[in-house]
């Protein structure tokens, strides 16, 4: 049991329900049903009313009355309590509940709308979800989908046989499909799930959070067998299949060669320094902070502001995670599962400030450019043009051949580079990085297969996205990812977000850019979760026109931070 128990919470001479005994709070719970479900006259459109008014004071006690009568049974459910959220997240999701599957009245929904919690709903709902005749599991349909779950089951959990050391064993094997398809039911499980749950969709990560969440609860409790857990590290990080080495350079050699080539070279001139300096801010409030919470610089550095300002998860967090695992030859899930915790807490402040930022401009006119970055007009202003070609399936086969090509070439010149014991190491990634640009550049690549590469890019960013978030939450321990939600991290997450805005504000005029614009894009579009989370930034500072340099953050400004990252961790990674 948990430490609070049910028995005390039913006895009338206790005072469990948020200070109120309970026949006290079964009363109030009789009032608050009255008023939102009993119809009493006419509203003013004629239509049949009710004694709810939409004022402070009324909806303030109906919602309190709803979040004590769920949050204090979640307060009391066993591993519930202690590990999803308890009662906090057991109100958010039952007010989910009741405002999509229309458990209270409309002129209810209405009240509560100026309240932004769990009765508004994310733009994905529940109910199509589980609708037989949609096809919202993946493109699969609710009875397909049932049936590839039971499958897997199977497969998973039936002991069948003995394996080689005589130990029982299962219809389990690891080679590549049968992995790729298991942890793809997984990862649609949850991720459909995560996709639809309001707020945590809009701010925390939605489907891909919660997939890796829930794999590392399923990992860390052995809520799977061992022989699994076995087969995931081979599919994710191992060789002969080792998915990772695939995923990371299709992401990598899709987003940096499908940069415009005439953004890319002015970019690097103007837009480039402007991320620099936001890196520098962002490392410099970090640092600040850390200090007063007696972390080491070297540690900041490493742990929290690469993860950050890195470019987001696929194309950032994932393969810097590579990057830190071949420098220390430990686990890349052990660098992981602190990066995507510290990160979706960083994510988070990004689009708030990005709302705040937004109403800056409205407050200070003189500080935005209302949607335009740069200060000089006469200035060709940088587009990112992308690649409307519509590739054909051979194009896209090139694209990954290339891809093949690029990531050889890269590794010997990784060996190359190694076996001259330079005073520091860089990983194959980087001169995976340094390639792409240079092809990008120099106009070496047909537009048909950029076309192609793109099209590559989103095949392994949409669609492997959570297969690869299952298989690297299944190696970490989800005790870790609860402790990165200290207080002392969730400050210096936002000091480094903090630092990385200030000081591009300030310098920001100097450089011919708009101080409010310029924070958005070189700043928050650094310190999110990538593309998605440039969305979201861009959609609540109200500037989605800045999405061009918001794609040069997350690519370009990512793939420097990886570079970084090989070099920090080559020096002190340990």
């Amino acid at each position: 049991m948990a430490k609070k128990n049910f028995k005390e919470l039913f006895d009338p001479r206790e005072s469990k329900w948020g200070g109120i005994s309970l026949p006290m709070f079964l009363c109030a719970l009789i009032v608050v049903a009255i008023v939102v479900y009993v119809p009493f006259g006419l509203d003013k459109e004629g239509n049949p009313g009710s004694f709810l008014r939409p004022n402070f004071l009324i909806m303030f006690s109906a919602l309190a009355v709803f979040g004590l009568l769920f949050g204090e049974i979640g307060d009391r459910i066993p591993f519930w309590n202690d590990y999803i959220g308890g009662g906090t997240i057991l109100v958010f999701f039952m007010a989910a509940v009741f405002g999509t599957y229309n458990l209270v009245p409309e002129n209810f929904m209405k009240a509560v709308n100026i309240f932004l919690g769990g009765f508004l709903m994310a733009k994905k709902n529940f109910k199509e979800l589980f609708d037989p005749r949609e096809s919202k599991w993946g493109g699969i349909s609710l009875p397909m989908f049932l049936c590839a779950l039971i499958v897997v089951a199977i497969v998973v959990y039936v002991p069948f046989g003995l394996d080689k050391e005589g130990n029982p064993g299962s219809f389990l094997r690891p080679n590549f499909l049968i992995m790729f398809s298991a942890l793809a039911v997984f990862g649609l499980l949850f991720g459909e799930i995560g996709d639809r749950i309001p707020i945590w969709n809009d701010y925390i990560g939605g489907g891909t959070i919660l997939v890796f969440f829930m794999a590392a609860v399923f990992g860390t409790y052995n809520l799977v067998p061992e022989n699994f857990m076995k087969a995931v590290n081979i599919f994710y990080g191992k060789q002969p299949v080792n998915f990772l080495e695939m995923f990371i350079p299709a992401l990598i050699v899709g987003s940096v060669l499908t940069v415009d080539r005439k953004t890319l070279i002015k970019s690097i001139s103007g837009y480039i320094p402007l991320i620099i300096i936001g890196v520098i801010g962002a490392s410099a409030g970090g640092v600040v902070v850390g200090l007063i919470f007696g972390k080491n610089p070297i540690d900041i550095m490493m742990n929290y502001v690469l993860p950050i300002m890195g470019g987001g998860t696929g194309a950032g967090a994932v393969p810097m995670s590579e990057i830190w695992a071949s420098k220390t030859g430990r686990p890349a899930s052990e660098w992981f599962g602190f990066a995507i915790s510290i990160l979706s807490i960083a994510n988070v402040f990004a689009i708030l400030c990005g709302a705040l930022l937004k109403k800056l401009g409205e407050a200070r006119p003189s500080l935005t450019g209302n949607g335009e970055l740069l200060i000089d007009n006469s200035k060709e202003a940088i587009r990112d043009k992308e690649v409307e070609i519509k590739p054909e399936l051979t194009d896209t086969t090139a694209a990954f051949i290339l891809t093949g090509v690029l990531f050889m070439i890269a590794h010997i010149l990784g060996e190359v580079w190694e076996s001259l014991e330079i005073g520091f190491d860089l990983h194959r990634l980087v001169f995976l990085i340094l390639l792409t640009m240079f092809l990008n550049i120099a106009n070496i690549v047909p537009d048909k297969i950029k076309a192609g590469a793109k099209r590559m890019q989103t095949f392994f960013s949409k669609h492997t996205i959570w297969i690869l978030m299952a298989a690297v939450g299944f190696t970490t321990d989800v005790k870790e990812i609860i402790k990165a939600a200290a207080p002392s991290n969730i400050l210096i997450a936002l000091a480094i977000v903090l630092g990385a805005v200030g000081l591009i504000m300030l310098v920001a005029r100097k450089m011919k850019f708009y101080p409010v614009e310029a924070a958005i894009t070189a700043g928050l579009c650094m310190a999110n979760r990538g593309g998605a989370g440039d969305v979201a930034i861009l959609g609540a500072a109200d500037r989605m026109e800045l999405m061009s340099f918001a794609q040069i953050s997350s690519r370009i400004g990512g793939a420097m931070m990886l570079v970084l990252g090989s070099v920090m961790f080559s020096f002190f990674a340990s």
